[in-house]
């Protein structure tokens, strides 16, 4: 499979936020989804077309890395459940995957909470490697800890923007202390999707 197949997966709710781009991440990630397409997606505005445009385009770069782990219990997708009513439950969430567990929080710490439309917040993780991971997404800041016995704090060893052009990893900036907080969290920006590659190391 060297593409996702776009099929029609998403429940009435999916439709309000069709311009998010988030769901995607979310099925993806969360339950080996082949592919997702919103409900009557061609009654999404202008502007949410533009970042549902951008979210497919991440998608698409990270296509042979997820269908070469899919079905391994190495990624999760998230983003904010929307009651029918509208109402977000924007609560951070917690999964594990390999030696780290991953707090995921969906209010940007450097945006005024008024400004944010949690709803359109989410995102991925994806591991390659015991201390490797892949994070994509939009709107949600991470923290990480230790899951399994052994040293007791987890730290960020290095953290790179970067694209996949052809397949492969082309490097953009390197995320340093005022980009990851002095080392506290991994952010991706509430304004754009974005991949980051990330090595973390653990210590007492």
């Amino acid at each position: 499979m060297s593409a996702f197949r776009v099929n029609t997966l998403a429940a009435w709710p999916c439709w309000l936020r069709a311009e998010s781009g988030a769901e995607a991440f979310f099925a993806i990630g969360r339950y080996d989804a082949i592919g997702y397409s919103p409900f009557s997606i061609e009654s999404v505005p202008e502007e949410g077309m533009q970042r549902l445009s951008e979210a497919y385009d991440v998608l698409s770069q990270l296509t042979p890395l997820i269908v070469n782990h899919q079905g391994m219990g190495r990624m999760a997708g998230f983003t904010p459940p929307v009651a029918y009513d509208g109402s977000v439950s924007d609560s951070p969430e917690t999964v594990t995957l390999g030696e780290y567990a991953f707090e995921v929080s969906y209010v940007d710490p450097w945006v005024p909470e008024s400004e944010q439309v949690t709803a359109s917040h989410g995102g991925l993780i994806l591991q390659t490697g015991p201390d490797e991971y892949f994070v994509a997404g939009s709107g949600i800041t991470i923290t990480v800890a230790p899951a399994t016995p052994g040293p007791e704090r987890a730290g960020i060893e290095s953290a790179w923007e970067g694209r996949f052009d052809g397949g492969k990893w082309q490097k953009g900036r390197r995320l340093n202390g005022d980009q990851t907080h002095q080392g506290r969290h991994l952010r991706l920006e509430p304004d754009r999707f974005g991949i980051q590659k990330v090595r973390f190391y653990r210590y007492d």
